[in-house]
């Protein structure tokens, strides 16, 4: 297989099939996961036992003491609205969930079939036949083949966090007094569960590509896409892995041209947004103070997070479509017939002599 061929191919399909942008963009909105910060309390004084404190100015505490007062009346809302606000909440954040997922799915299929069938006949589908390819029972078994791989693991790495854990709950005083023995155990199984995780991590990003492509292009099973996805791994081993190399070294390589990129959209955000911002204050601070803080905020926040995220979002489509693709073309490479050796002088055929 021609891994700087497949290269350049993809190269040249990112760039004259914009209708994969579509699909791409999507799959870069709705892979992105949740990173949780860690937060910290700290406790300033001059002397040690005096806790720093900002004075607000004069002219904003009645102000201040009519949002203090509307907090308040906050906490005499009943519990029944608040549990119907919280029902209503977590039902929006579920049904926004259900939505990325099956816009991803269907992203997939559409980028897969899309490339798949413009190799076969050279005819650019529109963002509208992409979709169409996308809604299919293909995304459906993605799910199913998702489910059937990451569900058991998910399930083992919790039955062995629970059976590292039950010497501890088993103990008279396991805060105080843990027992040794199990301190060591554990220990010893998380580092190990850490490395089998970056194992596993690396081999399903490497198989579940193919086991993918072989449910959308062959139009097979769930099962039997995962049978023939690994197989078709294990038989090309090299090649496979030369190809993920190749794609972790383009990760690699967009992340740092991403970074004069991220300060770039940092500057003009902060630089556009930030003078909305105090434009807004000095318009509006006479009539309220703390309105005009809060309006200044909000419209260059607003400002700066439009400058900031559509580049990013837009450049992370084109990165999900290219290496999509790449993908793509390396299955169809790996899956097809031999390709001939252009190289090779043509063998010449014996014309017998007719009598």
């Amino acid at each position: 297989m021609n891994h700087i061929q497949i290269l350049k191919r993809s190269w040249n399909i990112l760039w004259s099939y914009r209708a994969l942008w579509v699909f791409g963009i999507i799959l870069a909105i709705t892979m992105g996961g949740y990173q949780s910060n860690a937060t910290r309390n700290y406790n300033y004084g001059s002397s040690g036992d005096r806790p720093f404190r900002i004075t607000p100015p004069a002219e904003m505490q009645p102000e201040l003491d009519r949002f203090g007062r509307w907090i308040a009346g906050l906490t005499h809302v009943s519990l029944n609205n608040w549990i119907a606000i919280g029902i209503s909440v977590l039902c929006l954040i579920l049904i926004l969930i259900v939505i990325s997922r099956i816009a991803n799915y269907v992203s997939r299929v559409a980028l897969i079939r899309m490339v798949a069938s413009y190799e076969d006949s050279g005819e650019k589908a529109t963002w509208r036949q992409g979709l169409r390819f996308g809604w299919s029972r293909a995304a459906w078994r993605l799910f199913l083949i998702d489910l059937s791989i990451f569900l058991p693991i998910a399930l083992a790495f919790f039955l062995v966090i629970a059976c590292v854990a039950l010497p501890f709950l088993a103990a008279s005083d396991p805060i105080h007094n843990p027992p040794v023995p199990a301190i060591v155990a554990a220990v010893g199984v998380t580092f190990i569960m850490i490395f089998a995780a970056i194992i596993l991590f690396i081999a399903l990003s490497i198989i579940m590509n193919f086991i993918q492509r072989t449910c959308v292009l062959e139009d097979v099973g769930v099962f039997d896409s995962i049978r023939l996805g690994w197989g078709m791994v294990k038989d090309n081993f090299i090649d496979v892995l030369l190809m993920w190399l190749i794609i972790i070294g383009v990760r690699i390589a967009y992340l740092v041209a991403m970074i004069p990129v991220v300060f770039l959209l940092l500057g003009i955000g902060g630089l556009l947004g930030g003078g909305l911002g105090l434009l807004m204050y000095f318009l509006i601070s006479g009539s309220s103070t703390l309105s005009a803080i809060i309006t200044a905020v909000v419209v260059g926040l607003a400002l700066f997070l439009l400058i900031f995220v559509p580049p990013l979002v837009f450049l992370g489509g084109l990165r999900e479509t290219f290496i999509s693709t790449d993908w793509t073309l390396t299955y169809r490479a790996l899956s097809g017939p031999p390709q001939p050796d252009l190289e090779a002088p043509p063998q010449l055929e014996d014309n017998p002599q007719e009598a």
